[in-house]
């Protein structure tokens, strides 16, 4: 709906600010209001790995995939989320 990109646009705003459990709380909403946004489970997974929770952003990203598999450049993430722990600094490098 029209509310989607709204709290999209408040999601990057609070990553810009390191505020990753706003962001989320934001993305989560984002998600009640359409569950089935394509951008709206991609900002959900880019928190997700700011959070460096990588196991859920994987989850998330594979639902986007669902909506969106064209993306390769997302499905090549998969396999290296799948690796990353959060205190790996080699494999979090891979990300950025």
């Amino acid at each position: 709906t029209g509310s989607v990109p709204a709290f999209l646009e408040a999601v990057n705003h609070m990553l810009e600010q390191d505020k990753f459990e706003e962001a989320l709380a934001l993305a989560n909403i984002a998600l009640e209001y359409d569950q089935a946004s394509a951008d709206a489970l991609l900002t959900k997974a880019q928190v997700l790995m700011a959070r460096r929770e990588f196991p859920q952003a994987s989850e998330v990203l594979t639902e986007y995939l669902q909506a969106r598999p064209g993306e390769g450049r997302v499905r090549e993430l998969l396999p290296i989320l799948a690796k990353t722990r959060a205190n790996d600094p080699g494999g979090i490098s891979a990300l950025i």
